[in-house]
């Protein structure tokens, strides 16, 4: 029974990890696992920016000193002719430029510039189409490029960006498949001009400097941010086109060029804050995480199903075998420290676990387990009270129910108890008289009150034999005085039925009355019996003393034993009726008989005999 019982937590745990798991199949708890992770970002704090990424923004004091947008063409030929002089390393220009412009000669001087320069990088936009998991890319169609004669002469790289179910923006595609091949993404461009060996594998990874990126399934990674927007120093649009910066500053550096204003409608939320982030901004952001291989990446499905498993199955155990307040205090407990576990993982190995699962099966769990044993405390209710309502008054059962664990052993154990046997003497003469209908209305009467008295004074009837009955004190709980309790059930049934015995005199001619036997001592008490049939009784020596005091008695006798003697004789008149002879013991037993209570009128004794 024990190891069938350890065995129902464990099945729970099964049971809502797999439930839990075919949830996180379905992809229910995405929404809160990016919540998490923008908290997890947030709580990393900002990052250090590389010194060899620069953004040349194109500002608010731009658009006011410079003019309308778009700028004129020559603008951006004068600027890149800037930069390239200066040294600049790439220069990713984050502006679509697909038309020709009814300037040539401006359209032109912009075509001798990045002819000039050979390293400018122009954004190339298209539709993206979800592949299937076996291609591991999006597919673009409807490319918009830059306009012929520039897209001669320059790299082009997508710059395409999507956001999640929620709007913040958060990864990065760095690989696109287009209508004959794979297109680079506008990051992975800037890093070829820079340098960086960036390799396509024939597994669809993407290999960076001989180290494999950790992309998904569409080619795209986890942006390590490393603050809000306006983390990277922004030089105004202007101020370079002007070549109002320091000799060499861009020397070996990634430039990007684009908009830093929200007029320009090129901008995102960001898992860092709620403020918005221009596109620009992002592209350096995505930059850095490569060019540091500082990659978050969720800890790989088996090992989150494998701590899921784990830890629920511990989990369960601590809430079945423990209170209900305790078991919140370890699901409190677990989930702090879960996510701090996250934290951890998350700072120094970039590495987040998926928590909504854990922590929601945790929690099923423990309202399961809640509901079960609420179900299984109800049913042992309901067997106590069906096994101890027979016995003693519902007030018992009460305390019983409220303290079982602590003062009700089912089983057999061993302890004083005081035992009370009584029987009716005079019932068959009386019957040969009487209807079996009669028989059974007088006998009832006559036990009712019994079973009265007996819950009265907090006894146990344990059981009815014929028209006899047994009764215990001092179980299942402990009872103040039992022994005196046993005497004083008997002194109270003689004086109640003494109405009935009265109306059967005035009836019948006849009357019964009731002897008692009556013994304290240790004895065995519990659940006795088969599987198939069990009850709450009494058995020992003890027993079978009092079951033969109450053999010895005549009507209207209660007869005790010595050691009921020596706990009563203070309140009660007593008669020895000397040594006796009791079946089964080989000595003598002095036995005596209660002939009243003490303290009455000339202690006049109460029981006469008939």
């Amino acid at each position: 029974m024990e190891k069938k019982q350890a065995l129902i937590p464990l099945i729970i745990a099964m049971a809502v990890i797999l439930a839990t798991g075919f949830l996180t199949f379905l992809n229910l708890f995405g929404g809160w696992e990016q919540k998490v992770y923008d908290d997890l970002m947030f709580l990393q704090g900002e990052q250090n920016f590389r010194d060899d990424i620069v953004i040349v923004g194109i500002t608010e004091e731009d658009l006011a000193a410079l003019g309308q947008w778009p700028f004129p063409r020559d603008y951006h030929a004068k600027l890149i002719d800037n930069l390239t002089k200066n040294g600049a390393a790439a220069i990713g220009i984050d502006i679509i430029l697909s038309e020709p412009s009814s300037d040539k000669k401006a359209d032109q001087e912009l075509v001798g510039a990045a002819r000039r320069s050979g390293k400018v990088i122009m954004g190339v936009y298209g539709k993206l189409l979800s592949s299937s998991r076996l291609e591991r890319s999006f597919s673009a169609t409807n490319l918009t490029r830059p306009f012929p004669s520039l897209a001669k002469v320059t790299h082009q790289g997508v710059i395409n960006v999507i956001p999640d179910s929620d709007g913040i923006l958060r990864k990065v595609i760095l690989l696109v498949k287009g209508t004959d091949n794979y297109l680079p993404s506008f990051e992975l461009e800037l890093l070829k001009l820079k340098g960086v060996e960036v390799e396509h594998g024939q597994d669809g990874k993407l290999i960076i400097n001989d180290r494999p990126v950790p992309t998904d399934y569409h080619q795209r990674i986890m942006v390590n941010f490393i603050g809000p927007a306006e983390t990277f120093p922004i030089i105004p649009y202007k101020q370079v086109l002007e070549g109002n910066f320091p000799e060499n500053y861009f020397q070996d550096k990634i430039v990007l060029v684009g908009a830093t204003t929200v007029g320009l409608y090129d901008s995102y939320l960001t898992p860092f804050s709620q403020q918005q982030m221009h596109g620009i901004e992002f592209h350096a952001n995505a930059l850095q995480t490569v060019l540091d291989h500082n990659f978050k990446q969720p800890l790989p499905l088996a090992a989150n199903l494998g701590i899921m498993i784990v830890a629920s199955s511990i989990l369960s155990l601590f809430f079945y075998y423990s209170s209900s307040w305790l078991g919140i205090i370890i699901l409190g407990a677990f989930s702090l420290g879960f996510l701090l576990l996250d934290c951890f993982f998350f700072h120094f190995y970039n590495v987040y676990l998926e928590v909504i699962p854990s922590l929601l099966a945790a929690f099923s769990i423990y309202l399961l387990l809640l509901i079960y044993k609420f179900i299984q405390e109800q049913k042992e209710k309901k067997r106590v009270t069906q096994l101890f309502g027979r016995y003693v008054a519902s007030s018992v059962v009460d305390k019983i129910l409220d303290g079982a664990e602590e003062e009700v052993q089912l089983g057999g154990i061993r302890q004083e108890i005081t035992v009370l046997f009584m029987d009716i003497r005079g019932f068959t003469p009386l019957s040969e008289k009487l209807t079996p209908e009669d028989v059974v209305k007088i006998l009832n009467s006559f036990l009712n009150i019994v079973v009265e008295v007996v819950f009265e004074k907090e006894g146990t009837l344990d059981k009815f034999i014929g028209d006899a009955a047994m009764v215990i004190y001092n179980a299942p709980l402990p009872v103040a005085d039992h022994t005196l309790r046993a005497v004083e059930t008997a002194e109270a049934i003689m004086e109640r039925i003494a109405g009935l015995q009265e109306e059967l005199i005035n009836t019948y001619g006849r009357t019964i009355e009731f002897g008692f036997g009556i013994n304290t001592g240790e004895a065995v008490v519990g659940n006795i019996g088969s599987q198939q049939r069990m009850e709450y009784t009494a058995i020992g020596d003890t027993v079978n003393l009092a079951a033969r005091l109450e053999s010895l008695a005549k009507p209207r006798e209660i007869l005790i034993s010595p050691e009921v003697c020596k706990r009563v004789e203070e309140y009660y008149l007593l008669e020895h009726l000397g040594q006796k002879q009791i079946k089964g013991k080989s000595q003598l037993l002095d036995v005596y008989k209660i002939r009243g209570r003490k303290g009455g009128k000339d202690d006049e004794t109460l029981f006469q005999d008939h």
